[in-house]
């Protein structure tokens, strides 16, 4: 009865507020702070308590024929807990019309995920996908009696985790053969690439250098590169998963001649372009239970009616700070 009756907001006999020293946080950091309860009235209670709170969660919703004319929306929810520390501030008891603060600091454990807001219409059938990882600062505290409501608030705080990575340079080299409709050989496109660091924050520019040799008969349209994401939503007890990969931004440059070569220098910012709408899809490198989020750099040498000569390579993006 007493959350009942907090949430109709019937017998309150006074507030509770949470002030932090700082609202985002690190891995192995304390959070610190304190918390004021106000009373208006006397109140019997049980224990004041406070915890934090981390969750990873998945929603989303299906549609799926309901006899010959209509449709029928079904719910879906994954959740677990990524950590739940409490402390207790104050015992069973009584308090007297005033104010009470209590100070408080709870070291997180390493190796917590960072804060995410994963979110997209339809992936594999999947609708209204929401992927999040979300962490906040609870407290409570029971009243005794019959429609006395109990005392409740929490804040949202965010976490920064940066992977377990060290940047590295990477070279990569892929050689396509180069033909007219799959039928006659044309020669073929070399293409020797060196990125200067696998590992980004949102925000920095990619950059890799490609040297090309255009060894064919035909011209090289143009040069693309671009960030792709890669989502896998997990399958679970009762769920298949599915998938979904968008090109984050993408940078074109001009192709070549037959027999030409030359070093292109391609940089690519990790930021969503008009093509990419909405800044809630573009999230860290992220592997969870039910969400993973990978990104690559890609290379493509374009050729009119043949196979593109392409180089993918996996990359990581940090939060921005981390």
């Amino acid at each position: 009865m007493g959350r009942c009756a907090a949430t109709l907001g019937i017998g309150l006999k006074g507030s509770v507020t949470i002030e932090l020293e700082r609202p985002v946080y690190w891995p192995g950091d304390t959070v610190a702070g304190h918390v004021t309860l106000r009373v208006h009235q006397p109140i019997e209670t049980k224990a004041f308590e406070l915890a934090v709170i981390g969750e990873e969660a998945l929603t989303w919703t299906t549609r799926h024929k309901n006899g010959s004319s209509g449709t029928r929306t079904m719910y879906h929810e994954r959740q677990r807990y990524l950590l739940d520390i409490r402390l207790v501030l104050a015992p069973p008891g009584r308090f007297t019309p005033g104010d009470y603060v209590f100070p408080f600091a709870l070291v997180l454990p390493a190796g917590l995920p960072s804060s995410l807001a994963y979110r997209n219409s339809y992936v594999s059938g999947m609708r209204d996908v929401d992927g999040s990882v979300s962490y906040r600062v609870k407290t409570w505290l029971p009243v005794h009696g019959m429609f006395k409501a109990d005392l409740l608030t929490e804040r949202s705080i965010a976490i920064l985790s940066r992977p377990p990575v060290q940047p590295q340079l990477v070279q990569a080299n892929f050689t396509r053969k180069v033909d007219f409709l799959g039928l006659f050989n044309k020669g073929q496109c070399a293409v020797t690439s060196t990125l200067i660091s696998d590992v980004l924050t949102v925000g920095q520019v990619a950059e890799i250098q490609c040297h090309i040799h255009n060894s064919s008969k035909k011209r090289l349209q143009y040069i693309r590169a671009c960030i792709l994401q890669d989502v896998d939503l997990l399958p679970g007890d009762s769920w298949s998963g599915g998938g979904d990969v968008r090109r984050i931004n993408i940078k074109e440059y001009p192709g070549l001649d037959p027999g030409q070569a030359s070093l292109t220098v391609c940089q690519v910012s990790i930021t969503p372009n008009g093509r990419f709408t909405g800044a809630a899809y573009l999230e860290p490198s992220f592997q969870g239970k039910f969400l993973s989020i990978k990104y690559y750099l890609q290379v493509k040498c374009k050729y009119a009616l043949s196979p593109s000569a392409t180089i993918k390579i996996p990359i990581t993006i940090v939060p921005a700070g981390a």
